[in-house]
């Protein structure tokens, strides 16, 4: 199950979800000081907050089906002509159980009742498993990034695309 988050509280499991599955997940790709910085400008409860009200962002719990545990979260921004999918992300012990794929699957049918064809994502270049993923569910890499985030830190990302009238 996928719930939209619209309150502190459910802000602040995401907070929480994104520390973990951040450093899980980023430990071998980045350095700890960009992993806790990153985190820190993308990702507290202040920061979310004003992404929903100012920049047209949404956040998803992704649900355990068995226990109605979280088992990860998903964030999306609306923009005029795409969906952009900003963060998904699962605790380790809840990949390859489909709850990606649900993951894909709901933010497909957001961007058509959205009125657009299209969902667009950035993945680091280093980040071998999560692109093989993507290239697997669609998407293509339409363009490249290096985006300084400031304290010495840059994102150097692919930028993908999917059609979902192709798809």
């Amino acid at each position: 199950m996928i719930a939209e988050v619209k309150d502190r509280k459910g802000l602040e499991q995401i907070e929480r979800l994104a520390s973990l599955t951040w450093h899980e997940h980023y430990g071998q790709l980045l350095s700890r000081g960009q992993i806790d910085y990153m985190l820190a400008k993308f990702l507290t409860v202040d920061t979310m907050t004003e992404q929903m009200r100012h920049e047209n962002y949404s956040y998803f719990l992704i649900m355990d089906d068995t226990d109605r545990k979280p088992a990860g979260f998903l964030a999306l921004q609306r923009c005029s002509d795409h969906i952009f999918l900003s963060k998904v992300y699962l605790l380790k012990e809840f990949r390859g159980k489909g709850y990606g794929s649900q993951a894909f699957d709901f933010t497909g049918d957001m961007a058509r009742r959205a009125g657009v064809d299209k969902v667009c994502l950035t993945v680091n270049k280093h980040n071998t498993g999560s692109y093989e993923i993507y290239l697997r569910r669609g998407f293509k890499v339409v363009d490249e990034a290096v985006t300084d985030i400031g304290e010495g830190y840059v994102m150097d990302d692919y930028i993908m695309e999917l059609n979902l009238k192709q798809s």
